[in-house]
């Protein structure tokens, strides 16, 4: 028995090994062919997009894509997107499929290049095209790139750094954030403080967004919506026995909010395998795991629950009510450190179902909204609600060869 069990290890082996060189070999084929590409010239109207490498239509991509559609419907604006997303609807923008022949060729011919992800190791930027980095993050707990030290994968930071060498700009919306590129993201160019595309919304609700998200998830008007969104973590991945409980945490909403409440329940792409299949949904436990946008289900949202995501910085925008609750702080802190001290933040942080019932059973509204008010000033936060107009106006600018100042619609650290 012992012997089977070590042939079929070995075995498993050496097809991990030779999947990993025939994927390593694919990769170097995509990168002599973005060279090869250079024999076409780049098409100054055509702009690409992608969003969490080739996911769905979101983030701040989407937001920058939208206001350019406005601004110049003429362009050609092409997303990269995974196999099994090919009919996501973008809006009028053109899929190709990631990694393909076309991806490769649509990205070496593309004037503007609009991501929130590293871009994979073998993509090869041209001397003439432009590259906006949005990054998906934002002011966050939890460290990043080159913060985390030696924490840091040596592939991944191989990947950053040819990434980073390729920006031309990077987007933020703090000093926090400017601060942290120029710290930690191997990356020397100008930070552009512009605000992120994708808060807008956050300052802008719109009624339209409400009735799109309850009718999507078959959620009656009346409704008030709880959103908990805990993210990914490496070393714990399943859903645990100290996870939130759900049903409490409703009724206590309930008690101290009044009407009658609903979760929604967003987990991190990479946990969603882990995860769905141990979660019992209900009319009360709504899966929202694959809706596509993440900042229309905050807008939608009356409350929203986080452990270690940037998106509970974002939601306070909004001014609603935000909680923490990290029951694992001390298993998450061997995969991250932390920037801030949690109890320190603007909401409350708990670890334990009884300190959150706690947490909002306590809830001053009027201390939570100083509280946003002194954290916005220490962080110089400049979020106005404009940034998709201001970054798709300096991307339509690029196309037709007539750059506008960035320095004129926010200020640019160089």
């Amino acid at each position: 028995m012992k012997a089977g069990k070590s042939r079929l290890l070995n075995r498993a082996i050496f097809e991990l090994k030779k999947w990993s060189v025939e994927l390593k070999l694919k990769d170097r084929l995509r990168e002599i062919l973005f060279y090869c590409f250079r024999i076409f010239p780049v098409q100054k109207k055509k702009v690409l997009f992608d969003n969490f490498i080739g996911r769905g239509y979101g983030c701040n991509p989407k937001y920058i894509a939208r206001a350019l559609k406005q601004i110049d419907p003429s362009l050609d604006v092409v997303w990269l997107a995974r196999k099994e997303l090919m009919k996501c609807d973008r809006e009028g923008g053109r899929n190709v499929k990631l990694g393909s022949l076309r991806s490769v060729y649509e990205q070496a011919t593309a004037k503007v290049w609009v991501a929130n992800n590293r871009q994979k190791e073998y993509v090869r930027k041209r001397a003439n095209q432009v590259y906006l980095q949005t990054w998906h993050g934002a002011i966050g707990i939890k460290k990043c790139e080159g913060d985390m030290g030696d924490l840091v994968n040596a592939d991944w930071k191989r990947c950053a750094i040819n990434d980073s060498r390729m920006i031309d700009m990077m987007i933020s919306n703090s000093k926090f954030c400017t601060d942290v590129y120029k710290r930690a993201f191997w990356y020397n160019g100008p930070v552009w403080e512009v605000g992120y595309p994708r808060n807008d919304l956050m300052l802008n609700p719109n009624e339209d967004v409400f009735e799109k998200v309850r009718k999507s998830l078959n959620l009656a008007s009346d409704v008030k919506l709880f959103l908990y969104a805990p993210t990914f973590r490496k070393v714990r991945t399943d859903w645990q026995s100290d996870s939130l409980d759900l049903e409490k945490v409703l009724a206590a909403l309930e008690k101290k909010f009044g009407g009658n409440w609903v979760c929604l329940l967003r987990l991190h792409p990479f946990a969603i395998k882990a995860n769905e299949g141990r979660i019992q949904f209900s009319d009360r436990v709504v899966n929202a795991s694959k809706y596509e946008d993440m900042q229309e289900l905050m807008c939608a949202a009356d409350v929203l629950c986080t452990d270690y995501s940037s998106c509970i910085f974002d939601f306070i925008l909004s001014r609603k009510p935000a909680l923490m609750y990290a029951p694992d702080m001390e298993h998450y802190l061997q995969e991250r450190s932390f920037h801030f001290d949690p109890y320190k933040l603007p909401f409350s942080c708990s670890l334990s179902n009884d300190e959150i019932v706690k947490a909002i059973d306590s809830f001053d509204d009027a201390v939570y909204q100083k509280a946003i008010d002194a954290f916005i000033e220490s962080e110089q936060v400049f979020e106005k609600g404009c940034a998709s107009q201001k970054v798709a106006e300096l991307v339509a600018s690029i196309c037709a060869e007539k750059p506008i100042d960035p320095t004129t619609l926010g200020r640019v650290v160089p």
